[in-house]
């Protein structure tokens, strides 16, 4: 197979990314909590099964889908969810880009 691209992929993890080559095939190699319906801007059930707001809309519960392992065999669980929430808001400059 020969694929014509417009460059290389930065690397590929996405908390480091911004450009479409790398998220061409960081697309399909990771999964999200939720997606976009394909062709519009509804979203759709991803990694999570089903996501409510709190009454003040601050927080956020997300039922997560079972029986989900990553590639080396660990459970995808809401443990590993908030290791990589943590990990982006605590990165360097992302408290700036939060706020």
């Amino acid at each position: 197979m020969v694929f014509g691209a417009a460059g290389a992929p930065k690397n590929f993890d996405p908390a480091f990314n911004e450009d479409g080559e790398s998220f061409r095939p960081i697309r399909q190699m990771y999964e999200t909590l939720v997606a976009y319906k394909p062709g519009s801007a509804d979203l759709e059930p991803g990694l999570a099964t089903e996501w409510e707001p709190s009454n003040d809309g601050k927080t956020w519960t997300f039922t997560l889908r079972e029986g989900v392992k990553f590639h080396d065999g660990t459970d995808f669980n809401a443990e590993a969810v908030c290791f990589n929430f943590d990990r982006w808001y605590n990165m360097p400059g992302a408290r700036r880009r939060a706020r």
